[in-house]
């Protein structure tokens, strides 16, 4: 039987409903945006098969853009760096598996068999983790990866994910470090016991990456959601107050409320600059398997943790590229926030950028970094984080400057310097 028969089984029980999107109350008019019409067709058809369902309308859309004169090799590579390499084969074998050409079609097939069969290996071993946490009494939340899959997906394998995130309480994150470590783990940064208690109060960091001691598995074992000035502290609890049980390859495990996802998953997006279009098909799908989500709740946290315009500018794009259905009320909210539309273009123009002509390796630094910036809700979050780039230590300076604890407050100072030296290096290599 092969791999995906297997996932199809066991999350039989948890699609999501077979619609493209769930009905709203009324039609929706063009969001302003980028053109979808004047992305070439490859991009058309890649974002045409970003869902987990496709209507009829859609089914036909999608087939009319399956003509000889597609650049294959273009559409793979789209769906590969965009992360929807599975959902693309799986529309494709389902619509019209005759019009794609056979070396194509064996490299997505290929390319899902081999995503899938990772994802069983990394499901259990995540549930394997849970379970070991549990037993010593560490409260834990699967974030991202399969918990997401398993969510807004409902299939394991139509998501790609490539590490496991968990998130702990912050006063249990060294003890559930120091279990993992002696349960198959290793901490490569390898930071002192010192640097290791100020790193964990930095407000800069939020989680350990761990490896398995084979290399073939990472963990991110989080203590916050994102640093501090993406996330105040002071929400942290309440987060773990609302948790919502997944069934998850047999078992059951906590998930965030759908209300603090959407802004987790619209705050990841953000820090990261939409660089990647699964980043918003979660965002897209939760909105459909989640139609009971309470937007007045969500808009309400947003303004708490500050992110208010990251999700307003997540919301958009997924309206504008995914014709997701938003209703009135934050349609109101981003029509009344104008700003966001030149952020939103730019975003929509740069995601299908071919990798062959980059602005350079700085520009390619600084363009999310002014997405970050211009994603901000307040000027002081915008200084705020501007300033944490260029003097909050990493664990690079932690890890390849070593300093005795008198001499910590030092590492805001040693950081400009690593910085100058480092692309002044990379300006002289180009």
């Amino acid at each position: 039987m092969k791999i995906v028969d297997v996932l199809r089984r066991i999350t039989a029980d948890h699609r999501p409903p077979t619609t493209d999107r769930q009905p709203m109350a009324e039609s929706q008019p063009p969001a302003p945006g980028p053109c979808l019409p004047a992305f070439p067709p490859e991009v058309r058809l890649l974002l045409g098969c970003a869902r987990t369902e496709l209507t009829e309308h859609r089914r036909r859309q999608v087939a009319g853009l399956l003509r000889p004169a597609l650049d294959w090799a273009y559409l793979v590579e789209l769906a590969e760096q965009h992360g929807l390499t599975p959902l693309l084969y799986r529309h494709l074998e389902a619509i019209a598996p005759s019009a794609i050409p056979k070396p194509i079609f064996a490299q997505l097939w290929s390319l899902y068999q081999t995503n899938a069969g990772r994802n069983i290996v990394l499901t259990k071993e995540l549930l394997r983790l849970l379970a070991l946490l549990q037993a010593n009494d560490i409260p834990a939340i699967p974030y991202k990866g399969p918990a997401l899959a398993a969510l807004v997906y409902g299939d394991i394998s139509l998501r790609r994910f490539t590490d496991l995130d968990i998130v702990t309480p912050k006063p249990a994150a060294r003890r559930a470090k120091a279990l993992l470590e002696a349960n198959g783990y290793y901490y490569p940064d390898r930071l002192t016991d010192a640097q290791e208690k100020a790193y964990l109060q930095s407000r800069n960091h939020h989680h350990f990456q761990l490896k398995r001691a084979d290399d073939r598995i990472a963990v991110e074992l989080h203590w916050d959601v994102a640093p501090r000035h993406f996330f105040p502290a002071t929400e942290v609890d309440r987060i773990w107050q609302r948790l919502e049980p997944l069934p998850l390859l047999g078992a059951t495990v906590n998930s965030f409320a759908a209300e603090d996802l959407l802004l987790l998953l619209c705050m990841h997006g953000a820090k990261h600059g939409w660089a990647a279009l699964e980043w918003l098909v979660g965002v897209a799908e939760l909105l459909r398997v989640k139609p009971e989500l309470d937007w007045p709740q969500a808009l309400a946290r947003a303004e708490q943790w500050h992110c208010h315009r990251m999700l307003l500018l997540g919301l958009h794009l997924a309206q504008v590229l995914l014709e997701t259905p938003l209703p009135q009320p934050v349609r109101a909210e981003i029509a009344g926030r104008p700003g966001l539309y030149p952020l939103a273009n730019r975003i929509g123009a740069g995601l299908f950028q071919a990798k062959a002509a980059p602005a350079g390796r700085l520009g390619q630094v600084l363009d999310p970094i002014r997405i970050q910036m211009s994603a901000q809700d307040r000027r002081r979050d915008r200084l705020r984080y501007g300033l944490s780039l260029v003097t909050a230590p990493t664990v690079i300076e932690w890890r390849d400057l070593p300093l005795p604890p008198a001499l910590f407050f030092l590492y805001p100072l040693l950081r400009p310097f690593r910085l100058a030296a480092k692309y002044t290096l990379k300006a002289i290599d180009n």
